[in-house]
């Protein structure tokens, strides 16, 4: 926990440097909130049927789902949000400078009572509960 799932648009003018974005992501989130780096999960789907707005030629998006578990602050949620959807903006430098673009982050909770996770921790420190 925490995950984070990144939707684009197939029509990036560049190519994702994916590691490198989600290395930037999970240290934002780590340094952020109650979260070890450790166990944050993130991947990517690209979309090959999709439409922007009124389907301008060209148009490009990106979306990052976080899902937390609940019980974080709507606070902690509002900042954690606005520091990743920064870093995926400084991601897609040139797509945001020569397409129209949309970029945009969601935040969801988890419910602890239905979230299962199992880990076998080689090599790491185990896990806090809860997380």
């Amino acid at each position: 926990m925490p995950h984070l799932t990144l939707e684009y648009s197939n029509n990036l003018p560049e190519p994702l440097d994916f590691r490198a974005l989600f290395s930037r992501l999970n240290a934002a989130l780590a340094e952020m909130g109650p979260f070890r780096l450790a166990d944050i999960k993130s991947r990517a789907v690209a979309h090959d049927q999709f439409l922007v707005g009124d389907g301008a030629p060209g148009s490009v998006f990106a979306h990052l789902t976080v899902g937390i578990l609940g019980g974080r602050d709507s606070a902690l949620q509002k900042r954690i949000g606005a520091r990743l959807l920064a870093i995926v903006r400084e991601t897609l430098t040139r797509a945001w400078a020569e397409r129209p673009c949309v970029i945009t982050v969601e935040i969801h909770e988890i419910r602890r009572e239905t979230y299962c996770k199992e880990t076998n921790e080689r090599g790491r420190a185990a896990a806090p509960p809860g997380d």
